[in-house]
């Protein structure tokens, strides 16, 4: 046979131009190739991180990078984490990068929220429909209606449930109990308490929500990560998911829905009267889209079922948000209380201490924001457990560049650049001894120089980000703290369970200090387990 030079060259010449393609040019000549990657594949291919979380490692195995390679680490050819305040998350959350696509899948309903939204217009337009409702200010004043919300759903449901628990002396899975108080909070806030949730007091409602919102989580990756393959493989007869997520997801929308309908047709049947803070979400959402349709010059309005699913998509993601960061941050704070009983024996001092409403009953809501070990032990908790300790994933639409230091990096546009809470929680230049609980960090020393002092903990509020940061930032951060989660709702919870209780962990003592609350790793994570059992000492 003879011999073909010209068959030989093809496969030669297509090898190479792969080669030169993928290997060469990512890892030595793109503008990323500066970057140092995190891992030898990262400079060639997304499977690297892919696996990574895959397998459920992604924030410790991104933490890990940092601390080896510094502020900023590559991923993948198109792909960078920062790790730094200045010239890392100011740039990148706050100078135009635009979100990244992953936040389609947060979209309920097939409609957009303002969360999934990746324009900045349309987004601005979502968050001036909700975000005074949400504000501190507001939420402190009687009209907003969250003083008696709070009351009833603490001094009707919880405090009866804790009470019980404390009496026989049997432990309760804490976690399942903040996920009920927190999802009536929000619920109750968003369409109205005859309107909403009623978790603490309807076992069988608890339980079915808390399955289907929880047994897709085992899934999650192939519609957080790969969405385009997970449709090829569908396509093609391989269902990676179960049929039973997309029943899961279903099932939540049908429930929101309903409770949708139930505000609607009170507000529609005049209910307001006296009680003007009820369903105050919906109410305020519905009547901004109102005025919106009324100021358009061309174009058609929105009908009423399709506003109807515009108003449900967004109130969905804020209660599914809602009710599980605050869940978790309050279990990983209940956790640390328990394990440390000087801590509870100051806090309750402090408690015991604080203004009360005329009746004696609650806690002033304004001079809970003034007690200072409080806000202490639940900025801690949200430093070394944050709920969503992932990343949050932005792209810049043109040519942009980050300034680290006397370092210059030019980011193509479509490139993925994301930070974690998990990794800014953890700088030792700014938190000494990054993995333990020491909520004493954000007091003031009394014996040190007040100048340093004032400096060290405005540095830790500047690197503080379980939030986010920007115009796209949670814009619920005050809603969820005071109670539950974030500014006003985890405040109250807290300073009403220990000024009522001690908690403690059943046969702790036993476990020595091998026992532990592990939290799992990813973008929204709680503890391994899903559980955590404690037993309540009535004071």
């Amino acid at each position: 046979m003879a011999f073909d030079l010209y068959t030989v060259q093809i496969p030669f010449y297509g090898v190479l131009f792969l080669v030169g393609q993928y290997v060469i040019y990512p890892a030595f000549f793109a503008r990323l190739s500066s970057i140092p990657p995190a891992h030898p594949l990262a400079a060639f291919t997304p499977l690297w991180i892919l696996w990574i979380r895959y397998i459920g490692r992604e924030n410790r195995t991104i933490q890990a990078a940092h601390a080896a390679h510094g502020p900023v680490v590559r991923l993948a050819p198109s792909e960078i984490s920062v790790n730094s305040v200045e010239g890392g998350i100011r740039t990148v959350y706050g100078a135009g990068f635009g979100k990244h696509e992953w936040y389609l899948i947060f979209r309920n309903f097939g409609v957009s929220n303002a969360f999934s939204t990746l324009e900045s217009k349309a987004h601005s337009l979502a968050k001036r429909r909700i975000t005074h409702v949400y504000s501190k200010s507001y939420l402190l004043t009687p009209e907003s209606g969250f003083s008696h919300n709070s009351h009833t759903i603490i001094h009707d449901r919880l405090l009866p449930i804790l009470s019980r628990a404390a009496s026989t002396q049997e432990s309760v899975n804490i976690l399942e109990i903040f996920f009920s108080t927190a999802m009536d909070f929000i619920t109750g806030y968003q369409f109205g308490l005859p309107s909403s949730s009623n978790f603490l007091q309807n076992l069988e409602e608890r339980r079915h929500w808390l399955y289907i919102y929880h047994c897709r989580k085992p899934y999650g990756f192939w519609g957080l990560h790969v969405s385009r393959l997970q449709g090829m493989l569908k396509r093609v007869g391989i269902r990676v998911v179960p049929d039973f997520v997309a029943d899961a997801n279903q099932g939540m929308e049908d429930y929101v829905l309903a409770m949708v309908k139930r505000a609607e047709e009170r507000v529609e049947g005049g209910f307001v009267g006296d009680d003007s803070s009820e369903a105050m979400v919906y109410r305020s959402i519905r009547r901004t889209m109102e005025k919106e349709d009324e100021k358009r010059v061309t174009g058609d309005v929105p009908n009423a079922d399709g506003r109807r699913l515009e108003i449900a998509s967004e109130l969905m993601d804020e209660l599914a948000a809602g009710h599980e960061t605050a869940a978790i941050a309050l279990t990983f704070l209940t956790y640390r209380l328990c394990m440390n009983s000087a801590v509870q024996s100051r806090l309750y001092a402090e408690l015991a201490s604080a203004p009360r409403t005329s009746d004696s009953t609650s806690f002033d809501l304004k001079a809970l924001d003034d007690l200072p070990f409080l806000n202490a032990c639940i900025l801690e908790t949200l430093r070394t457990n944050a709920p969503i300790p992932g990343p949050q994933p932005r792209t810049p639409l043109t040519p942009s560049h980050i300034n680290l230091g006397n370092r210059t990096i030019v980011i193509p546009p479509g490139t993925r650049v994301s930070a974690q809470a998990y990794s800014l929680h953890r700088n030792p230049d700014v938190f000494p001894n990054p993995e333990c609980w020491i909520p004493e960090r954000w007091l003031v020393d009394k014996n040190a120089d007040i100048v340093e002092e004032e400096e060290r903990l405005k540095e830790m509020h500047r690197w503080f980000w379980a939030f986010g940061s920007g115009g796209r930032m949670c814009f619920g951060s005050n809603f969820a703290l005071l109670v539950l989660m974030e500014t006003t709702e985890m405040k109250m919870l807290v300073a009403t369970i220990w000024s009522h209780f001690r908690t403690e962990l059943p046969n702790a003592h036993d476990k020595g200090s091998t026992f532990g609350l592990e939290q799992e790793d990813g973008y929204t994570v709680g503890p391994v387990g899903g559980k955590l059992e404690v037993q309540f000492v009535k004071l």
